[in-house]
């Protein structure tokens, strides 16, 4: 089966109290936002999740609500997400978004974890720093090669997380599943894009409504096919 031990998460995270992970979905898009989320496992809790964490990639979306609703069951799990907007990732670059609300997930989730985080931080110079935690505190592993900058824990980059990393795994599911209901609402709004099918990736099938139809106000407008797609429409408006 596909289901992940926590062996491999907990060599990483040697010395450290607690793990949290992190995983973003929504890179390849070309509507909607990446979401990122952040998720805290207690460390003795796994045999109950066995069957339901895997790897997101390999998992039917059936299957990924199931995680999820599980996940979402057990008080003891706490999690946050970051919703970043097409806008900020047409601002910033898909990587950098994806990061940036990296940072945002794991703050949100210290909030929940540390009651009083916010209040504990200390402005300077009119702006608020976050706290460095005892730095055996907190450990945060996310997913991929980059580690966010200014990350309020001690982080670490794994690559392919997703598929080796428990804590990971859990984060994938939050963040995929939440990102497909946010698509299915959007379509509620733009049913010509189909977007309940494809959840926005560039399938042959979106590439061509985009063609059809131009971009809505949720297209990414630095992706290469909406782009294509306005630079059409102005032709045809000529």
């Amino acid at each position: 089966s596909g289901s992940l031990d926590r062996n491999l998460e907990f060599s990483f995270s040697e010395g450290y109290s607690n793990v949290i992970g992190v995983d973003e979905a929504g890179r390849g898009p070309l509507a909607g936002p990446v979401v990122v989320a952040a998720c805290y496992i207690p460390r003795s809790m796994t045999s109950r999740l066995d069957a339901v964490i895997q790897d997101s990639k390999k998992m039917t979306e059936e299957q990924r609500e199931e995680g999820y609703k599980v996940l979402l069951s057990e008080p003891d799990i706490k999690y946050a997400v970051s919703v970043v907007s097409h806008t900020e990732i047409d601002e910033l670059n898909i990587l950098q978004a994806s990061l940036t609300g990296m940072r945002r997930a794991t703050i949100s989730l210290l909030e929940i974890l540390e009651k009083g985080y916010a209040a504990n931080q200390k402005p300077a110079k009119g702006k608020a720093t976050p706290p460095k935690w005892d730095s055996s505190e907190y450990l945060a592993l996310v997913d991929g090669n980059k580690v966010p900058t200014e990350m309020p824990v001690e982080c670490k980059a794994i690559v392919k997380g997703d598929s080796r990393i428990f804590s990971i795994a859990a984060a994938s599911i939050i963040a995929k599943v939440v990102r497909d209901h946010l698509m299915v609402d959007l379509h509620k709004e733009y049913p010509q894009y189909n977007f309940a099918q494809h959840k926005g990736y560039p399938t042959a099938e979106h590439r061509s409504l985009v063609m059809r139809y131009g971009p809505c106000p949720y297209h990414r407008r630095s992706y290469g096919p909406v782009k294509l797609a306005l630079e059409a429409m102005e032709r045809r408006s000529r």
